[in-house]
């Protein structure tokens, strides 16, 4: 139970919430309304024990609807991010083989001297520099999205930016 309950931050939190409501009431009783009365964890009057009980299932329930649906949340990133990175996969080895078949025939067309050096430099970067990238989205462990118009979104691949999530 008590592992349980470390697993989930918000209901542990809603428990110790409900329990200072709870003693928060008794020493407010005792201090503001005394009457004469010793103070008392557990109230005398049924009224005031029926209002606590109230307000702490109330905060217990509140909290545990809060870890339900935290836990959805994570479920729906952890299952993005795990499509996001079989499609990656997929895209880094189709994308990646046309590539380096690219680099092979430019290197053939500089042999053939159909193209100067520089142009061919300038290609195997930008084919280095493509494969480069794919790896880079391939590894992410967080998905962020930013908006590249009206209706399209993106990936946000800059690191650290937790800003560009939409």
């Amino acid at each position: 139970m008590w592992r349980k309950l470390v697993t989930q931050p918000l209901l542990s939190l809603s428990i110790f919430l409900a329990v200072m409501v709870w003693l928060g009431e008794s020493l407010l009783h005792y201090l503001v309304f005394n009457h004469g009365h010793p103070f008392e964890i557990i109230p005398h009057d049924f009224n005031e024990i029926w209002m606590r009980v109230v307000m702490c299932v109330l905060i217990i329930a509140f909290g545990s609807y809060a870890q339900k649906q935290t836990h959805k949340k994570i479920a729906v990133e952890r299952e993005k991010l795990r499509t996001l990175k079989a499609t990656m996969h997929t895209v880094e080895d189709s994308v990646g083989n046309a590539l380096v078949g690219m680099k092979y025939i430019l290197s053939d067309a500089l042999n053939n001297q159909r193209i100067t050096e520089e142009t061919e430099s300038n290609l195997i970067q930008l084919i280095d520099d493509t494969i480069s990238q794919l790896r880079e989205i391939s590894n992410l462990d967080v998905v962020h999205e930013k908006r590249f118009s009206k209706n399209t979104y993106c990936l946000d691949t800059t690191k650290g930016d937790t800003q560009g999530k939409e």
